[in-house]
């Protein structure tokens, strides 16, 4: 059974995996005069080169003749993915702040604009939309309802979504 107080930990971030990004993306815009396009492009830039780009070498990599030992192995799988996610978003960065960010002044407002676009956008899509699928899971077990939550899913998933409810019922 999953405790109330897990699923008002989880409304609570759900909540802030949204509102934080948001309000200091309004706040810097409304209060500061900061660029709403900085914004757009830094969020732009994380989904193009985080989200499509990284992983399209994820999947060539890892289904790879490799993939099996980077996998395997908690030291490379670390090493690979610090490596991908450094060369795909300091990329991105680069070459944002090179083509479309060019005019912009070389001042601490527009990279902390960038900034908040580029982290808003991967705490709204990775952590808030993570959250969203902690509540729902958490809502269905709640209700009695886990047969139906692991009916839904491929049995190859059916144990990680046993994990996860089981860490949701700690």
């Amino acid at each position: 059974m999953i405790p109330t107080s897990s699923l008002v930990m989880i409304v609570i971030n759900l909540v802030l995996g949204f509102a934080v990004p948001i309000c200091l993306a309004w706040w810097l815009v409304k209060k500061h005069n900061a660029s709403l396009r900085t914004i757009l492009i830094g969020a732009a830039t994380f989904i193009v080169f985080a989200l499509i780009l990284e992983t399209i070498v994820h999947q060539i990599v890892l289904k790879g003749p490799h993939g099996a030992a980077i996998q395997g192995n908690t030291l490379y799988l670390a090493i690979y993915g610090g490596l991908m996610a450094g060369l795909f978003e300091e990329t991105g960065r680069f070459l944002s702040m090179k083509y479309l960010l060019k005019k912009e002044p070389t001042t601490v407002k527009p990279a902390v604009a960038y900034g908040i676009g580029h982290g808003g956008v991967e705490m709204i899509l990775l952590f808030g939309f993570t959250m969203i699928s902690y509540l729902a899971m958490a809502v269905m077990v709640k209700a009695g309802q886990t047969e139906t939550l692991l009916g839904q899913v491929p049995a190859e998933a059916q144990g990680q979504i046993q994990a996860t409810i089981s860490n949701l019922s700690d």
